[in-house]
């Protein structure tokens, strides 16, 4: 395919878009964003972060987000990024968000889940909680697992070590198979959401608000929770720096993301 057939641009957050520390984005990235946008194609952050953390991170980062969207919540929120202007929602069960807060909790994690501009936890105190809320301007509030059921979050998000994280995602699997989407979006987070919604079935639910086919789709991504997408696109591209298994499932790879992977594609396929 050349430059012109592609219509749509999906990409991940950390380590994809964005780099550490602080997820920094690149000035290259910035001026192949913007030649995006003065080309009329849509682009998409595709996060496990939800719309408020992104706004959050554009802003820090001095980038506009007219003509953006965003797939939050591992694409179970999707919004026009410039007015907030809702396409799609897909929050958990209220039982089932209740279970899966239950079981997790029962495991020497950190349990959060998420809604809009709030974290929520049992535990406000622990460190991975405090430090996920801080980073995306989240305010930080007590939950019971009662107020999950009612709440019925976006996302939840679950962080620990890789192993424990590994019988957590048994545990949920085990229980909540019909209910639930459990995946790794790094070696210590697992995340939460409802049965059937990854960044996969987020991108083509952009693709078909658009009128765009998803064959003339592009997405990058890094690591476990970006396979739907990888493969769902009609031409996934993993960084450098992703897990082997997002590699094999894209049709190709570039550079790493501290070397603007993303942005030396961008600049080929749509000759910026």
């Amino acid at each position: 395919m050349t430059h012109s057939t592609y219509q749509l641009v999906a990409s991940d957050f950390d380590l994809t878009l964005a780099g550490l520390p602080h997820s920094h984005i690149s000035d290259r990235t910035k001026r192949a964003l913007e030649g995006l946008r003065e080309r009329g194609v849509p682009f998409a952050i595709a996060s496990g972060r939800g719309p408020s953390g992104l706004f959050h991170h554009l802003e820090r980062n001095n980038i506009s987000p007219e003509g953006f969207y965003f797939c939050g919540y591992g694409g179970a929120e999707i919004i026009q990024a410039w007015d907030g202007t809702e396409i799609a929602s897909n929050r958990l069960n209220g039982s089932a968000a209740r279970k899966a807060f239950e079981v997790a909790s029962d495991f020497p994690v950190e349990v959060l889940p998420h809604l809009g501009e709030f974290a929520y936890a049992s535990n406000v105190g622990g460190l991975a909680n405090r430090g996920q809320a801080w980073s995306d301007g989240l305010t930080l509030l007590d939950i019971t697992p009662e107020g999950v059921e009612e709440l019925r979050p976006s996302k939840i998000l679950i962080s620990g070590e890789p192993d424990v994280l590994e019988r957590v995602a048994t545990a949920l699997g085990g229980e909540l198979a019909d209910s639930i989407e459990v995946t790794l979006s790094a070696t210590t987070l697992l995340e939460v959401n409802a049965a059937g919604v990854n960044k996969g079935w987020a991108l083509w639910a952009l693709a078909d608000h658009l009128g765009i086919d998803h064959t003339a789709t592009v997405a990058f991504g890094d690591n476990f929770n970006d396979i739907p997408m990888l493969r769902a696109a009609g031409l996934g591209v993993a960084v450098g720096n992703a897990v082997p298994e997002a590699k094999l499932a894209a049709d190709r790879v570039t550079f790493s993301c501290d070397d603007d992977g993303l942005a030396y594609v961008l600049e080929e396929l749509f000759a910026l």
